[in-house]
């Protein structure tokens, strides 16, 4: 599998030859010693080579980079499940936390109320009670 730097330099190759400047970096090194791409010296028009030196792609290395998109493409899809499980996670909490408040607070008034004319309650049922028929 490549790395992203590997990935970067085999990609500059895709759309076709490129002029090598001469410096051999770690990510080319390895794209010439898998033989994803090759260097080779063309012909010119009178039939003589060149002494540019030209990078392209081979066959393997558009393989190599076709593989790197599919896994790149499957790693993205699964971190955006995961990101969705995580999104539906954090709303599902937070309808909880509101709901909790809300409940919290309806809980408190009642309450408070129940506290608050404690007397008064008592004095209505003493009352209902006193004005129901005995059996």
């Amino acid at each position: 599998m490549l790395t992203e730097a590997q990935y970067k330099e085999l990609l500059r190759y895709r759309g076709g030859g490129v002029e090598y400047n001469g410096e051999l970096t770690e990510p080319l090194s390895f794209l010439l010693r898998k033989k994803y791409a090759i260097l080779y010296h063309p012909a010119t028009s009178d039939g003589k080579i060149s002494n540019a030196s030209i990078c392209v792609i081979t066959e393997i290395g558009k393989d190599a980079l076709a593989e790197y998109e599919r896994a790149d493409d499957v790693m993205r899809k699964e971190k955006a499940s995961k990101d969705a499980d995580k999104s539906g996670d954090r709303k599902f909490q937070t309808k909880q936390t509101i709901l909790n408040a809300v409940v919290c607070a309806v809980v408190s008034v009642l309450f408070g109320l129940v506290v608050g004319h404690f007397s008064e309650i008592v004095s209505f049922f003493t009352e209902l009670f006193q004005k129901l028929p005995s059996p």
